[in-house]
């Protein structure tokens, strides 16, 4: 959808009379976006003020279109500005334009395509990297400009940053890339960035290129589904194992005859943590997106598919590692969020890969207007979907991800329901012990198991550290050994250091202060790694060794363990558990079963409660490695 479109003579009426920002803020607010006053409000007065002056100068003819704050399909990314037309060739032509209003305090990052902003305390996307990976979107997804009835150029104009002070960092060598796919504009370029625009526009259309883009059907471009193809042959974490084949397969032929035959339908997949979920979830993605022979017709199809995650976790390394394979194309808009569906069509989109589906929630997001139901928008949204679900890693009050609340939903919507030889059990974490995660169950009285001493010894390094310095020297051995090894808590301690660089959130004995993860990165950062991941960075993440520090929220009492909600700090997963305080229980024991179950192959434990460490070590005893 684009929130503010007009001729070129109408912009220039409408940021004359100051009323641009009104009119943004409306359709703002008829579309369901939300927004931060302050800060969207004031960006807008100084770039539609700036952009002004730019096309004024550029003598463009007045029934050029422009556009506002496109919001790309599926995305909460939204392209800040666009002047559309014909070009000299008179060919439909559009230039996107990232603004940016930095003046200072930007530094080169070592993270791909992102600089650190001081003023956000983080890494950023550097604005021609924003700029071109809209522009790929739109090269990728939309019928308009895959066949080429569109051409689309990027830029990026900083229209208050010298460039004797931005060039020195956003013209960096190492950002060379980039810059050359998206140009660059400082502020003293107006009359450069001017010629630009004109050297691409120059003719009107009466908005007919504007209509194009924003009407353009979704496909997928040969160049993504190459690509695609590409990585099922070179990336070996594609490849499906065992019982996994067999539910792939299932999968894949479902989905197919879904997207051939107009038939909604909902699949879901049950399995533990460790069982595949995300591999068959990754093949799903590239294998239907890469397209394949109809060997009827002989017709190449290619399904438009989705990868969906609540948390970024996940999505934001599993696209790492395919972009990897290719700089040209960039994949990230395959993977969304799960509140990305707010306000969607009935089965808008022809397939969607819902990860980690126990995590979906009723809100959709604080930042979008009318969520409702994550379940419920995501099956609407899609002709076919599939869940990939273990209910067993709940870890919030507000999760709903269970399969009585999507079967619900799919019957609302009469799709077919998919659940018949759609389990995977194999263990592929863990040692590949599906006993550990049955003695673990049955350790936190999440399950109950009766027979493990007939299943034989416990094939997994656990171990219970008796200090925090214990807990430490352990991870850091395996380290020294070339392991991958994290540790991770239960959230019983603030987040002090949220805001601040070189904060700290833990101080205990033998260990000194440590902070937590400050960053969704940080499971495949390793300069992150001796940060405290918290199950919101390390759910989906799984690691060689797991170093698990266990908090005042959960004891050992009269001969069980028992929960204490109220020494959790997690406002978000744990607030209003006085109102359902068996839920709350059962939360707490779910976040330590997912905590203790991201190591590969082994966990040391340490708890803050005495009795605890002393109950596991014995229960370790019992059925030892």
């Amino acid at each position: 959808m684009i929130i503010y479109r007009n001729k070129l003579s109408g912009f220039f009426e409408d940021v004359n009379k100051r009323c641009i920002i009104n009119k943004i803020e409306t359709a703002m607010g008829e579309y369901h976006l939300g927004y931060n006053p302050d800060s969207e409000e004031r960006a807008w007065m100084d770039s539609t003020r700036n952009m002004k002056e730019v096309l004024e100068k550029a003598g463009l003819p007045g029934d050029v279109g422009v556009f506002i704050e496109f919001n790309i399909p599926f995305t909460a990314s939204r392209i800040d500005f666009g002047v559309t037309g014909f070009d000299k060739n008179d060919v439909h032509s559009a230039v996107i334009v990232e603004l940016k209003g930095w003046s200072y305090g930007v530094r080169k990052s070592e993270s791909e395509g992102m600089v650190y902003a001081d003023f956000y305390r983080r890494d950023v996307l550097h604005p021609s990297y924003q700029a071109w990976s809209y522009a790929n979107y739109l090269r990728y997804f939309n019928s308009e400009v895959v066949d080429g009835q569109v051409l689309v150029t990027p830029c990026a104009y900083l229209y208050n940053f010298s460039r004797d002070a931005g060039s020195k960092v956003l013209n960096d060598p190492q950002y060379d890339y980039y810059t050359q796919k998206a140009e660059v504009f400082y502020y003293e370029d107006m009359e450069s960035f001017s010629d630009f625009i004109r050297n691409h526009i120059s003719k009107p259309d009466s908005l007919a290129t504007l209509e194009k883009i924003e009407n353009g059907k979704l496909t997928v471009s040969s160049s993504l589904q190459k690509s695609l193809k590409r990585v099922l042959h070179e990336k070996d974490f594609f490849a499906p194992m065992d019982r996994q084949v067999e539910v792939y397969q299932k999968l894949l032929r479902g989905i197919r005859d879904s997207y051939n035959n107009r038939i909604k339908r909902v699949f879901i997949v049950r399995g533990g943590p460790g069982t595949g979920k995300s591999v068959l979830a990754l093949k799903l993605l590239a294998e239907l997106t890469g397209g394949y022979e109809n060997k009827f017709t002989g017709n190449h199809i290619a399904i438009p598919t989705l990868y969906v995650t609540k948390t970024s976790a996940p999505r934001d390394i599993y696209s790492k590692e395919l972009k990897a394979l290719s700089k040209e194309v960039d994949v990230k808009f395959l993977f969304k969020g799960a509140s990305s569906f707010v306000g969607a069509d009935k089965n808008e989109y022809p397939a969607i890969l819902v990860d980690e589906a126990h995590r979906l929630t009723t809100r959709s997001s604080q930042y979008i207007k009318g969520g409702k139901n994550q379940v419920m928008e995501i099956i609407n949204a899609a002709l076919a979907s599939v869940f990939f679900i273990d209910e067993d890693q709940n870890v919030s009050m507000q999760d709903i991800g269970t399969i009585d609340e999507i079967e619900k939903w799919a019957n609302e919507f009469g799709a077919e329901i998919v659940t018949n030889g759609l389990v995977l059990s194999t263990q592929f974490r863990c040692s590949g012990s599906g006993l550990y995660i049955a003695w673990l169950d049955n350790l936190l009285g999440i399950r109950e198991s009766k027979d493990l001493n007939l299943l034989g010894k416990l094939p997994y390094d656990i171990s219970v550290a008796d200090t925090p310095e214990d807990l430490m020297k352990k991870i850091e051995q395996k380290r020294s050994e070339g392991f991958d090894a994290r540790i991770l808590a239960g959230y019983c301690w603030d987040w002090n250091s949220q805001n601040t660089k070189d904060g700290t959130d833990f101080s205990l004995e033998g260990i000194g202060e440590q902070r937590w993860n400050t960053d969704y990165s940080w499971a495949n950062n390793s300069k992150m790694a001796d940060e405290i991941g918290c199950v919101h960075t390390g759910q989906g993440m799984e690691f060689q060794y797991a170093g698990v520090i266990i908090g005042k929220d959960m004891v050992f009492r009269n001969g069980k363990i028992v929960t204490c909600p109220e020494e959790n700090h997690d406002k978000g997963a744990l607030g209003g558990w006085k109102k359902d305080p068996a839920r709350a229980d059962r939360i707490i024991r779910n976040i330590y079963r997912t905590l203790m179950t991201r190591g590969m192959d082994g966990c040391v434990v340490y708890c803050l409660d005495e009795s605890l460490r002393e109950h596991i070590k014995e229960k370790i005893s019992e059925i030892a490695y």
